[in-house]
């Protein structure tokens, strides 16, 4: 279990979730601050989300692409995922 702070707060993810986000031997060969960069970087793009209180899981493709439609400004980028939520419905 690692601790990371993103956005001020203090977040817990699983081995296993590092395990799937960066790859099994991936994640333990890194520097602690490269890593930590990694999954704030995962987090602020989506493909992370919180649960249970400060855990951190990875997202589905519809969870991910919700967050990103929230967080989009510019109408091309919105169309674009919005039209990415309903093909990960229809799949």
């Amino acid at each position: 279990m690692l601790s990371v702070r993103i956005q001020g707060q203090t977040y817990r993810i699983s081995n296993e979730t590092l395990d799937r986000l960066v790859g099994a031997d991936g994640w333990r060969r890194m520097g602690s601050g490269l890593l930590q960069n990694r999954i704030r970087d995962e987090y602020l793009a989506g493909r992370l989300i919180e649960t249970q209180g400060q855990r951190l899981r990875l997202a589905t493709p519809t969870e991910e692409v919700e967050r990103r439609l929230r967080s989009e400004d510019d109408p091309g980028e919105i169309l674009r995922w919005g039209l990415l939520h309903i093909a990960s419905q229809v799949a």
